[in-house]
């Protein structure tokens, strides 16, 4: 499934820089490393790096203080391409001006405001459109950027970890998706509740992340799985029943793409 849980992503830049401090010899032991932090003891670094404790926004930030890093950097995956293409305001990723500044409108030149703007991060991750699609790494590739009213007319959350850019494989949902096109997924709408029937979703399903139109059963509280593709020998509607939902887990609604004309 797609990874962008903020928690998720300061746990893995906790390991990265507690992996570097190591490597450094910057200090004797953890223990001691830990008391440098401010932290109760050793183990209190082994439970962050797992993730049985949570690093909190106020954590988050008394640790870019430690690091020696810039505010609200502990919310974006070190190292990966994007940060490169943005910079964090208000827990929103903005495009550098540097890569997005100008251009041209009737043989002059026109300004961009930045500040408009949103890039959201794409991540290296199929949805099935057929019959299912493990992906066992999601990592950040780059990004696509939105007006940020653009986004907000969506429905969509312009601040970061709210929205993502993934892709699709295979024929089941033709001619809506295919393999060729860029899919915007909402984060934010991930849970049962919040279906609305006939729009498409991405959900995980037996560690397979696939792409479906939903419907909900208001009868007996089911919930339909229907393929665009009109070829129903091949890609059969399915069927879950009330007990059966708690086996999948919605990760997105996905209300935009883009693609080949």
């Amino acid at each position: 499934m797609i990874a962008m849980d903020v928690k998720e992503i300061r746990r893995k830049n906790f390991v990265f820089m507690v992996d570097k401090l190591k490597a450094d010899s910057i200090y004797k032991n953890q223990e001691e490393m830990a008391k440098a932090m401010g932290l109760t003891n050793g183990s209190y670094i082994s439970q962050l790096k797992s993730g049985t404790r949570n690093i909190d926004d106020a954590k988050a930030r008394d640790l870019e203080v430690f690091f020696k890093l810039e505010r609200n950097s502990f919310d974006l995956p070190m190292g990966e391409p994007v940060i490169g293409q943005g910079h964090m305001a208000d827990g929103i990723l903005r495009p550098n001006p540097d890569h997005m500044s100008m251009y041209v409108e009737n043989d002059d030149y026109v300004y961009v405001n930045t500040s408009d703007f949103v890039l959201v991060p794409q991540f290296d991750v199929k949805g099935a459109c057929g019959l299912g699609y493990t992906n066992s790494d999601e990592l950040i590739k780059g990004g696509l950027v939105f007006k940020e009213a653009w986004l907000r007319s969506k429905g969509i959350s312009p601040k970061f970890g709210c929205s993502a850019i993934m892709g699709g494989d295979g024929d089941s949902m033709l001619p809506t998706i295919d393999s060729s096109n860029i899919i915007l997924a909402n984060l934010a709408i991930n849970t049962f509740d919040q279906i609305q029937s006939g729009k498409i979703y991405a959900f995980v399903s037996n560690n397979e992340l696939r792409i479906k139109r939903l419907f909900k059963n208001l009868k007996d509280g089911g919930l339909r799985i229907v393929s665009d593709n009109p070829n129903k020998e091949i890609y059969p509607d399915e069927f879950l029943s009330k007990e059966e939902i708690d086996n999948i887990k919605i990760v997105a609604h996905l209300p935009w793409r883009g693609g080949d004309l």
